[in-house]
């Protein structure tokens, strides 16, 4: 049996398996992400909340976070834009393994044509038709 991973050992893991995403721009999208990156460095958002509210909003403002999302290993021609979309509308969580499983099935699913929303309404009709969601929640409103 495997040893269970430490918390240093599980951060190390994320910071090398992800990349500097797209800009985070609200305290809200700041506060519903796990990790995020400011200004390069990869942190956990428990970290920043010992920080003070005008230290915070100031980098907000100043475009230093980003959302930390995974090196996958392939290539999707889908934003990041399209990815936080996905994980919204899917009622996912803001976790790198959310941003991770999302990639896959846009890779999996894309044909060429279409965009993001059009790919999800397949995998969406294939998770009902055949329950086969690998156990992510859809939203079905």
């Amino acid at each position: 049996m495997a040893a269970k991973k430490t918390i240093s050992e599980r951060f190390s893991e994320l910071k090398k398996a992800s990349r500097n995403g797209c800009s985070i721009t609200s305290i809200e999208d700041l506060l519903k992400e796990e990790n995020v990156y400011y200004r390069k460095s990869f942190v956990p958002v428990e970290f920043l909340k010992t920080w003070k509210l005008e230290r915070i909003l100031e980098a907000l403002k100043c475009g230093s976070f980003s959302y930390a999302f995974p090196n996958n290993s392939f290539a999707t021609r889908f934003s990041d834009e399209d990815i936080l979309h996905i994980e919204e509308r899917l009622g996912w969580s803001h976790t790198f393994e959310s941003r991770s499983e999302i990639a896959r099935i846009l890779h999996d699913y894309d044909q060429g044509r279409g965009d993001a929303d059009d790919i999800i309404d397949t995998y969406e009709d294939d998770c009902l038709e055949y329950a086969n969601c690998d156990g992510f929640p859809i939203d079905e409103t």
